[in-house]
């Protein structure tokens, strides 16, 4: 984690030049720390080519936990996300008998991301904040239907330039409503609408050469199950990935917040023979618990 946002930090330095408006010193700046935890739904889709043409369509849950550092200069984020839904095939109609085949399939993102505020550029009322993200997704499938490739398994990693464009709604004072004998105070409140979106610009990829069936020689005691099972793969550069996220958050008055988010991503990764696709559609909610 560190390193990254060592190399965050070079590839951000004429920004970080460009949108500084003093030399106020690091330890002069508040930070808000948070530990989040987040739960949703998820409804996803993947079509993996080496195994089957078909796509798979299901909704599935999602959890997750993080930290988040926010300052007036700079906000980082480090999540941990596990997605499990049961996705059923696409399969065409056909009037003399018509199957129904799935797979259990589990997703887990692991992601770090640094965005540094533009301080020196407005636009109207809201913030620009531009960094990157590292981030790595573990799938795994399970299709008994395969048979002999009835689990799949593959690691997709990127590396992404981020982008953040947000704007407070605020209600600073309290304003008192009356209709008839109906009366309403609305206290002050914090809210925050903001739009982010990440575009692939490494994308490495660690798949098998064709199908996930091992071939792998078995010599006793001399085998290494972790090298049968991963038999066949290796690293790939390239495919492209991208990951946008829409949040709406309220600060509440001990300083923690809520957050709603929907959360789209897509995976193209064309790996070295058989490509796969990937693609999610996630409402979460996160609590956001100040430390």
């Amino acid at each position: 984690m560190k390193f990254l946002k060592k190399v965050f930090v070079i590839i951000l330095i004429p920004i970080s030049i460009w949108g500084q408006k003093d030399s106020i010193g690091i330890n002069s700046i508040k930070k808000d720390r948070f530990f989040n935890t987040s739960y949703g739904l998820n409804y996803s889709s993947f079509r993996d080519r080496a195994t089957s043409p078909l796509f798979y369509d299901g909704l599935g849950l999602h959890f997750g936990f993080g930290l988040t550092e926010i300052t007036s200069k700079k906000e980082e984020n480090f999540y941990v996300d596990a997605n499990i839904s049961y996705n059923t095939t696409r399969l065409p109609e056909v009037k003399n008998f018509q199957g129904s085949y799935g797979a259990v399939y589990l997703s887990f993102p692991i992601y770090y991301q640094y965005l540094r505020k533009l301080e020196n550029i407005h636009f109207r009322n809201y913030q620009l904040a531009v960094g990157g993200t590292f981030l790595t997704i573990i799938n795994s499938r399970l299709n008994p239907s395969l048979f002999n490739n009835a689990a799949g398994f593959d690691i997709l990693s990127n590396l992404m330039i981020s982008g953040k464009i947000s704007r407070d709604f605020n209600r600073n004072e309290t304003k008192h409503f009356k209709f008839l004998f109906l009366k309403k105070d609305f206290r002050p409140k914090q809210r925050n609408v903001g739009f982010q979106m990440n575009a692939g610009l490494i994308n490495l990829n660690y798949r098998p050469d064709y199908t996930y069936i091992s071939e792998a020689e078995i010599n006793g005691t001399q085998t290494n199950l972790i090298n049968y099972a991963l038999h066949g793969y290796k690293v790939a550069w390239n495919g492209w990935a991208v990951k946008t996220q829409l949040d709406l958050t309220y600060t509440k008055l001990n300083g923690n917040k809520i957050r709603w988010s929907y959360v789209w991503g897509i995976n193209h990764v064309p790996g070295r023979f058989e490509p796969v696709d990937y693609a999610s559609h996630q409402l979460q909610l996160t609590l956001m618990f100040k430390r």
